[in-house]
């Protein structure tokens, strides 16, 4: 994920939410809707940071589709 340019300031992860800062061409909503399109839940707070909760209901193949989609934005 950090090898994204539209990545920024990930913060450390202490539990199962990871929360990171987009950057151009994207801002928090419109990077929720692209994700959205793609059957991808996310949460925007704020105009830049992303949040992405995994629970029990989140499979290790869920979380390799997402890495794959992020890297192919």
């Amino acid at each position: 994920l950090k090898e994204q340019v539209y990545v920024e300031n990930i913060r450390p992860v202490m539990t199962n939410i990871l929360i990171f800062d987009v950057t151009d061409p994207y801002d928090g909503p419109s990077f929720v809707e692209t994700l959205k399109g793609r059957n991808i839940s996310c949460s925007a707070f704020g105009p830049k940071s992303i949040r992405f909760v995994l629970h029990l209901d989140v499979s290790e193949e869920d979380v390799d589709r997402v890495i794959q989609v992020l890297e192919t934005l």
